[in-house]
């Protein structure tokens, strides 16, 4: 028993230096709910009441104690504020005192008690990482030894039972461990024994003790995740594309080569292309209704060519600029066969196109 005392003290005055900074930590988040163990020590302070009818005497023998021990429990959180709960403990202790008996000179009766034990409900109120409680219950000691000294008619022992009431302050400085304070008084029974006559005797104690215990699954809830961070924003539209701007190229009959009007359309039309950016080109050759559709189509691509070569001739990249030939099928002007049609002899540039 002296091992489980010393061990209880040692592991609470270890860990009590980590409660000084209680008030500076923020909330836990904590539910008290769950199975706890630990140890606690402290001090039980006693008075035994002897009765002797055939003397007659009627004294009270007062003694005091270190103690410490064990408990185990389960709490239940039923509300933000409610706890309710069961424990039960065992305390190794060494209350022995004595008195004057009132019988013959000298001789004194005496009583140890060395263990106290006990199980209580419990119900307190909860303010985040504290709670306040009162507790009550069963409790039971037992009774080492009571004689007359000097020793007469023997030594007698046994086990006294009673009620206990006290109430307590807890800190919770982590989700698991859980530091407290505690107050008990006890109450026991009488018990009668025979020695040479009748005795009785009845214990009243209080105790004051330092609890440690840990708290299985008593992690913090955890914090709700940060919101996402909003979605970017959508890429701007692209740029409309550049507005087709035409220019038409006219021709002599039968001819392909550039006429000085046609050189001044096409000049026009590359520093437009410049200045506008555009990087595409087409260039479309048509003929008037004279002549074969075959031999139509090839001056029609000799036209768009010679529109081509000028554009490159005054700077324009000639992988940028497309030709095609439509012969006589887009007129400008409808006509029948055989027409010789000015506007028809043409080149169609188109920027942008």
């Amino acid at each position: 028993m002296r091992a489980l005392m010393l061990t209880s003290a040692a592991a609470i005055f270890a860990v009590l230096p980590a409660t000084n900074g209680l008030a500076q930590n923020p909330p836990l988040n904590l539910d008290w709910s769950g199975i706890y163990v630990g140890g606690h020590v402290g001090g039980t302070w006693g008075s035994t009441n002897v009765q002797i009818p055939a003397y007659p005497a009627n004294f009270n023998i007062s003694s005091s104690s270190f103690s410490g021990g064990g408990q185990i429990g389960a709490n239940w959180q039923a509300s933000d504020w409610l706890l309710l709960g069961v424990e039960g403990d065992i305390s190794a202790m060494n209350l022995a005192g004595s008195h004057l008996s009132g019988g013959p000179l000298s001789e004194r009766f005496g009583a140890r008690y060395d263990l106290r034990y006990s199980a209580r409900g419990r119900i307190g109120i909860v303010s985040d990482n504290t709670l306040f409680y009162a507790t009550g219950g069963w409790v039971g000691t037992t009774l080492d030894r009571a004689n007359f000294i000097p020793l007469a008619a023997g030594v007698r022992s046994d086990t006294l039972s009673g009620w206990t009431v006290g109430g307590g302050i807890e800190w919770a400085f982590d989700p698991n461990w859980i530091a407290g304070v505690e107050y008990m008084h006890d109450g026991f029974s009488r018990k009668s024994f025979v020695f040479n006559g009748p005795t009785s005797l009845n214990l009243h104690d209080d105790t004051v003790r330092l609890r440690l215990s840990y708290k299985f699954g008593g992690e913090a809830e955890a914090p709700p995740p940060p919101p996402p961070p909003p979605p970017p924003p959508p890429p701007p539209p692209p740029p409309p594309p550049a507005a087709v701007k035409t220019f038409i190229v006219f021709f002599d009959f039968d001819k392909s080569d550039l006429t000085d009007k046609a050189q001044e359309v096409v000049g026009e039309a590359v520093r437009t292309a410049k200045t506008n950016g555009f990087v595409k080109v087409l260039v479309t050759g048509h003929t008037d209704t004279v002549g074969s559709d075959t031999y139509n189509q090839a001056l029609s691509i000799r036209r768009a060519n010679s529109v081509k070569d000028e554009m490159v001739r005054e700077g324009l990249d000639g992988n940028s600029i497309a030709i095609e030939g439509k012969s006589f099928h887009d007129p400008l002007v409808p006509t029948g066969p055989g027409v010789r049609e000015p506007q028809n002899r043409r080149a169609v540039i188109d920027l942008g196109g």
